[in-house]
């Protein structure tokens, strides 16, 4: 069974760049390029996705908006969130992190260091699980 991720980013090369590289790594994909997007695909009963990628700095609304959501949401207030964002200033990180974000990771990033981080994130979701 492929796991489900929720890709969220403005910047269509880097979103079709990690559409691949997760779709490759045996991932079931879903994307959004705007925040409202993301948040119609997360009121879907039938939607949900094991983790979370999530730029801060999306074109309608700030990531922080959407995560808020998510953690207000009956059934998928658990689900792993990372933020994806350029903003790489400490008190941003900080920021991120306090609000509910399970990982910052900063831009530029190395894949592979963030498909890792995917993938401990999930191994650890279904240790908890057991």
């Amino acid at each position: 069974m492929a796991n489900n991720i929720l890709i969220i980013e403005d910047e269509m090369a880097l979103l079709e760049s990690l559409t691949l590289l997760f779709d490759m790594s045996g991932f079931t994909v879903t994307t959004a390029s705007n925040g409202s997007d993301a948040i119609a695909i997360l009121d879907k009963e039938d939607h949900h996705p094991e983790v979370i990628i999530c730029d801060v700095n999306l074109p309608d609304m700030p990531g922080h908006d959407i995560l808020k959501h998510l953690r207000q949401h009956k059934t998928k207030s658990t689900t792993p969130f990372i933020f994806l964002s350029a903003f790489a200033d400490k008190n941003d990180v900080q920021l991120g992190l306090n609000m509910g974000a399970d990982e910052y990771v900063t831009k530029p990033f190395h894949i592979q260091d963030l498909l890792n981080t995917v993938n401990a994130m999930l191994a650890k979701r279904r240790a908890d699980r057991k």
